[in-house]
């Protein structure tokens, strides 16, 4: 086993290796990752049938709990999932993954208890991505393709990835409307049966899987333990993680919640679905490019800058008059992020620690972005029972897209080296764990804030600021206990309870933001002292 850069000229071996055989599996690899990621996005289409009147009427709560099983799952299986790849083969697993994914979904179909779609559609599914997900096919990629093609053959499935989220969910939303759900979603558990025979064709990169001295295989590790050793004790490794669980988290959110979101501030379903398209359709051009940007430019400092724009867009986004423009705008502006962040991330893991356990070593990385995932998913479905609102949850993803930013500052993109030996009365304090007390600490921060925006929301009058979106004047001061301020056309800023909202809600007030008053303050809201109570 040997060191070998990504920019090492390559032998003639690695030059020939580019054959009809690796573009077999260049194919194939890609159309799995199209299909299961198409399917897995398509989700949020399904929450108001299968949980409200129309279907098994367990509410949306439910649902959310079994999408964060599922994410909780996926991210359970990847380290299995890589551990297994590497030592048998990507082609086997992507085959389970595929078959426990298409069971999943055909037996959500008859998932008419909360047990049974937490059984069905968290645990089968999320096993099912972690095994036939685009990140299995991304690491047999990194194992297989030349060096000189590793970045392009990796933000190319990411990008196709994405091509099936614009295809599949628009395709689902029709096939909703058209047969029902149930029909819908036996078409795709059929769609998803075929991801073991096309893994049947990567079958030759698992002799390279598990071989020790294949030209493009590197390691700074001897053994499985020693590699996970050396990565839990590296903080670039943590922070890695870090920027990662805040990936999970915004996305899962907007997956599941976004169409739901849409649908109660007077949005079409169908504007709903194809807000979901453009962000799969505009993702294809984000992680294309993301795979030879990291190439050019430090993946650290393009992880941060992806980060930083997701949070600026969604602030934008939540600010702006909401129609089918500005969804359609909002879907193309987070496409382009989306999932332009996993090449350079797993690249970073690459350039770390080597490509020997990358499928292992990555898997950890995605496990951290499926516990964000369950946060997002779980706390959307829990703050909008608590408030009838899901603006808290959309302000705390500007938050943690801020917090990510920094959290990829200060990784050192550079191979692991053991460190000498220091006695520990000579070492600095705090120094071995900085990354991870950082971790930690945000943890703790955005735990805390996300805390004081549920109990806030239960019972106590807020702050909101409101859009009338059509509706007289006369009508929003009629249904506002106190008005704070008339910011322009059709903006308020009202004071109330959770009752209030909802009353304004009932006579086609849209719901902007509602904050705790230090925040309202902060946003520019004026508080006179003579508010007149109506």
């Amino acid at each position: 086993m040997r060191h070998l850069r990504d920019d090492e000229p390559m032998t003639t071996d690695q030059r020939q290796s580019m054959t009809l055989a690796l573009w077999i599996i260049l194919i194939s690899g890609c159309l799995i990752g199209m299909i299961s990621f198409g399917t897995r996005s398509s989700f949020g289409l399904f929450v108001d049938p299968i949980s409200g009147p129309a279907g098994f009427d367990y509410g949306r709560e439910t649902f959310a709990f079994a999408m964060a099983i599922q994410n909780l799952f996926w991210g359970l299986g990847q380290p299995l999932a890589g551990a297994l790849a590497d030592r048998f083969g990507p082609w086997r697993v992507m085959a389970g993954g595929g078959v426990l994914f298409s069971l999943g979904l055909a037996l959500m179909s008859v998932s008419s208890t909360p047990g049974s779609i937490a059984l069905t559609a968290g645990i089968l599914v999320g096993l099912g991505m972690s095994g036939a997900g685009h990140n299995t096919v991304l690491a047999a990629f990194a194992r297989v393709m030349p060096a000189s093609r590793r970045s392009w053959a990796m933000g190319l499935v990411a990008s196709l990835a994405s091509l099936g989220q614009f295809l599949i969910v628009p395709l689902g939303q029709a096939f909703i409307d058209a047969y029902g759900w149930v029909t819908a979603i036996l078409i795709m558990a059929t769609a998803m049966a075929t991801t073991p025979i096309l893994a049947l064709s990567m079958r030759r990169s698992g002799g390279a899987a598990r071989g020790h001295d294949q030209p493009g295989i590197t390691a700074t590790a001897e053994s499985f333990r020693q590699s996970l050793h050396q990565a839990f004790g590296h903080s670039s490794y943590w922070l890695l993680m870090g920027g990662f669980f805040v990936c999970g988290f915004q996305l899962a959110f907007i997956t599941i919640h976004f169409p739901s979101y849409l649908v109660d501030m007077g949005i079409s379903a169908s504007t709903a679905s194809w807000g979901l398209a453009m962000i799969g359709l505009f993702n294809i051009v984000g992680s294309y490019l993301s795979g030879p940007l990291s190439d050019r430019w430090s993946r650290k400092t393009l992880l941060a800058l992806i980060y930083f724009l997701r949070a600026v867009v969604i602030t934008l986004f939540l600010l702006a008059p909401l129609s089918g423009a500005s969804v359609l705008l909002f879907g193309a502006a987070m496409g382009v992020l989306w999932l332009s962040t996993v090449p350079p991330t797993a690249q970073l893991v690459s350039i770390m620690f080597g490509n020997r356990y990358l499928s292992m070593l990555f898997g950890f990385v995605f496990l951290s972005h499926q516990l964000g995932g369950v946060a997002g998913v779980w706390l959307g479905g829990h703050i909008f029972a608590a408030s009838g609102s899901y603006m808290p949850i959309w302000w705390w993803t500007v938050a943690l897209g801020v917090a990510a930013a920094l959290l990829n500052l200060p990784i050192r993109e550079q191979l692991w080296t053991p460190k000498p030996s220091v006695p520990i009365a000579q070492r600095p304090a705090g120094h071995a764990h900085r990354g991870a007390v950082l971790l930690m600490l945000t943890s703790a921060l955005v735990s805390v804030l996300i805390w004081i925006g549920v109990q806030s929301g239960r019972s106590e009058p807020l702050p909101t600021l409101v859009w009338s979106a059509g509706v007289s004047d006369a009508r929003v001061m009629e249904a506002s206990p106190m008005v704070l301020d008339r910011l322009g056309q059709g903006w308020w800023w009202v004071y109330a309870a959770p009752e209030d909202r909802e009353r304004l809600r009932s006579q086609g007030v849209r719901m902007a933001l509602a904050l705790p008053t230090p925040l309202a303050l902060m946003a520019g809201c004026s508080l006179p002292a003579q508010i007149s109570a109506r």
